[in-house]
């Protein structure tokens, strides 16, 4: 028996033995592993599925009609191996790469599970086990040929399917960190399409929302207010609309003073036009000599000097000269702050490098030692402002730059038509453009058509007055005074900065009467007296002069006219300073209540029994299907903002909408008549008493003095030099309070936007 169980043994020793060198010997007579890659599809499912550490295929196995290896034969080949070397084995080191790398070969497009983990993890790694990868195919070939050069069989592998989940660590966080790059970045571009419509969605409908604005607006303002920001706007309003309404009221006024003196229709006209566009030499001689002739006019000058200032008003609201003037003071803001640091010292030398104490102390000594750098002066440029530089340049340079070009240009016209010479039409317009008492030329247009251009020359004139007053008075400077005036001066008491003002103006312009009057006494040969007289007629506007000289030369004329240009401008910052203080705003508004006290019920009895009747006519009819309103705020603030809603915001309600036109109205046609009236009957019967006087010479003399009629209503003039230096300080009061008036009458149009229906302002206290 125990024979027998060795025999058997031994037997199966034998047959163990045989079995390892015939399948070492096939291994050894395969070919090259690239061969091994095409073995056919019958090859590639004898393989089993079961997942093993090593898995040979020998060629004979892949043949059809060759007889496979037995099973047992790899697990003897590992347990021969784990023992020891066998001749024409490989070495254990290359064993073990192989049986890293040896896998079935996958179907084309079928992922395999990994022999060296699970299935499945991210998806770029399972993408990476499909079949027919070149890397994984590379890779096997060069763990094939590793195990041919270390002296082994060259066993024939298949490829692994995981061959790409074998990454380094940084190559899966960058590709992860690129996964998510691109996820970002594709929601960035879709929010920022989303984006795009959506402010392309508002757009359209804030357009369709202004479109619709501008539309009831337009329909609610004066037809020439249309696109009031818009430089057209102004050019219309100064070369159509101002002059065409000016012209209107003329040739109205013209044609009754005609009737009642019993003068020709043109004759009128041209004193009128004369009269409210303040013309040194007036289009006509003729003078009103019947009471209710000089009675029209103490009306009528009065109202010249309210549309003056409803002009300059309506000209600040347009906007266009607000932003011509911002950029020009914008420019010279820039011209200063780049002159200061051209103009500044230079900087120190930067600070040596840290080095350490020996270096240091070196740096110190050659520091020390060195020559003084020279260095550039610095300017004394701290005083130099911006606001008052840009505030000098429009009132001392431009004004009179431009109103000598309009001049020329002006004067080009009728003197071609009268045959003058070009000096003489300048000289001609230059005087009633700078509104001077005197004329300073002798010429006078006599032909129909000089007579016409003159006319025409005199409403372009006056524009050009009212562009003069409107820049002067937009002037940062000119704001920046009245706020620190008010502010600085008279904190405690607002309201009397204005008087305070008024009184601190009087000697002020006293002395630039003397200044200039001075400089134009030497530059013309005249005595001193005699200068300042003419200033004083001057800057006064006085109908009557106080002296009967004029400049001889064109230079003395441009001189005169230049002085006549800063005259203007300062008046132009007088309106401006007016309009800011606290107590014209304070009248203003005060005006506007008791005119709101006396309109308002009688507004309401009207409105609430049209109101009645309307109720009335529509209650027999069907009532009208209600509309429903959006749902949610957000339904709402989406919803289309029609014309009945931009109606209802840019509307006042009505009462309060007529009580300011009854202001205005009121204001414009009796309170500033009246008040010009009340101030040349005073100081009119204090120069009569001093000059020995009636009171209706006295009162029509400050009165022409006063409004600078160009044909004064009375011959008389002051001899005396009390009477004299009364009339200069009369005539200083009398700019002054004209410039007052018509600053209070622009103030109606830019606070409560007179003819645009504004929303209700702060004080609009409404009745139901």
């Amino acid at each position: 028996m125990a024979t027998n169980a060795g025999a058997a043994a031994l037997a199966m020793g034998a047959a163990l033995g045989s079995a390892i060198t015939s399948a070492m010997s096939s291994s050894s007579s395969a070919p090259h592993p690239a061969t091994a890659t095409d073995a056919s599809p019958a090859a590639a499912a004898a393989v089993p599925s079961a997942p093993s550490p090593l898995v040979a295929t020998p060629r004979a196995a892949a043949q059809p009609g060759t007889a496979a290896a037995s099973p047992g034969a790899p697990a003897a080949a590992l347990a021969s191996a784990a023992r020891g070397p066998v001749v024409g084995m490989a070495a254990p080191e290359a064993l073990k790469r192989r049986a890293r790398q040896l896998a079935p070969e996958p179907v084309q497009g079928v992922v395999t599970p990994s022999p060296l983990g699970p299935a499945g993890g991210r998806p770029a790694e399972r993408g990476a086990d499909v079949a027919g990868a070149p890397s994984a195919r590379r890779r096997v070939r060069g763990a094939a040929a590793d195990g041919a050069d270390a002296g082994g069989a060259s066993v024939d592998v298949a490829p692994r399917a995981d061959a790409a989940e074998v990454v380094a660590p940084s190559e899966r966080r960058e590709r992860r960190n690129r996964s998510r790059d691109a996820r970002r970045t594709r929601a960035a571009v879709r929010l920022q399409a989303a984006t795009r419509a959506a402010l392309a969605r508002r757009r359209v409908a804030s357009l369709r929302e202004r479109r619709a604005a501008a539309a009831a607006l337009r329909a609610l303002r004066w037809w020439w207010f249309r696109e009031p920001n818009s430089p057209w706007a102004l050019a219309r309003y100064v070369t159509l609309y101002a002059p065409g309404g000016v012209l209107v009221l003329c040739v109205a006024f013209g044609a009754l003073l005609a009737a009642l003196e019993g003068w020709a229709m043109g004759t009128g006209v041209l004193y009128v036009v004369s009269l409210v566009c303040g013309l040194a030499s007036p289009l006509t001689d003729a003078s009103p000599a019947s009471a209710a002739g000089n009675a029209l006019i103490m009306l009528v000058a009065p109202w010249a000097v309210a549309l003056v200032g409803l002009l300059v008003g309506l000209a600040t609201s347009l906007g266009a000269l607000g932003a011509a003037l911002g950029a020009y003071e914008a420019a010279v803001s820039r011209g200063v702050r780049a002159l200061k640091l051209a103009c500044a010292r230079e900087p120190p030398p930067p600070p040596p490098p840290s080095v350490g104490a020996r270096g240091a102390h070196a740096v110190e000594r050659a520091r020390r030692d060195a020559p003084p750098a020279r260095t550039r002066r610095a300017l004394p440029l701290r005083w130099l402002n911006a606001e008052a530089l840009a505030f000098g340049g429009m009132v001392l340079v431009i004004t009179p730059a431009a109103v000598m070009a309009a001049s020329a240009i002006l004067g080009l016209s009728i003197a071609h038509e009268e045959g003058w010479a070009l000096s003489d039409g300048a000289l001609w317009v230059m005087g009633s453009m700078a509104m001077l008492p005197n004329p300073l030329t002798a010429v006078m247009p006599v032909t129909g058509g000089g007579m016409v251009l003159g006319v025409l020359n005199a409403l372009y004139t006056l524009c050009a007055v009212v562009l003069v007053f409107s820049i002067s008075a937009q002037l940062s400077a000119v704001s920046s005074f009245a706020a620190w005036w008010e502010a600085g001066v008279l904190r405690a008491r607002p309201r009397l900065s204005f008087v305070a003002l008024m009184l601190a103006s009087l000697p002020a312009v006293l002395l630039l009467v003397v200044v200039f009057g001075a400089i134009l006494a030497e530059w013309e040969g005249w005595p001193v007296g005699q200068g300042v007289l003419f200033i004083a007629s001057i800057l006064g506007n006085l109908g009557n002069p106080l002296t009967d000289i004029e400049p001889a030369t064109f230079d003395g004329g441009v001189a005169v006219v230049i002085i006549a240009s800063w005259t203007m401008s300062l008046m132009g910052c007088w309106l401006g300073v007016a309009g800011s203080l606290a107590l014209p705003l304070a009248s203003v508004k005060a005006i506007e209540r008791a005119s709101r006290a006396i309109s308002a019920p009688v507004v309401n009895a009207t409105l609430g029994a049209t109101q009645r009747g309307r109720m009335n006519a529509r209650a027999p009819s069907a009532p009208a299907t209600p509309v429903k309103a959006p749902a949610g705020p957000s339904a709402q603030a989406r919803a289309p903002l029609g014309v009945t809603a931009v109606l209802a915001r840019a509307r006042a309600p009505l009462a309060v909408r007529v009580a300011r036109r009854v202001a205005f109205v009121s204001f414009f046609l009796l309170t500033l008549p009246a008040c010009v009236l009340a101030f040349c009957a005073l100081f009119g019967a204090i120069v009569g008493a001093a000059e020995g006087w009636a009171f209706r010479d006295g009162f029509l003399y400050v009165f022409s003095n006063t409004l600078g009629l160009p044909n004064p209503l009375t011959q008389v003039s002051p001899t005396s030099d009390g009477g004299m230096a009364f009339s200069i300080l009369v005539g200083t009061l009398a700019i002054i309070s004209i410039s007052t008036l018509m600053g209070s009458v622009g103030l109606f149009v830019l606070m409560r936007e007179l003819f645009g229906d504004g929303a209700p302002g702060e004080d609009d206290e409404l009745e139901p």
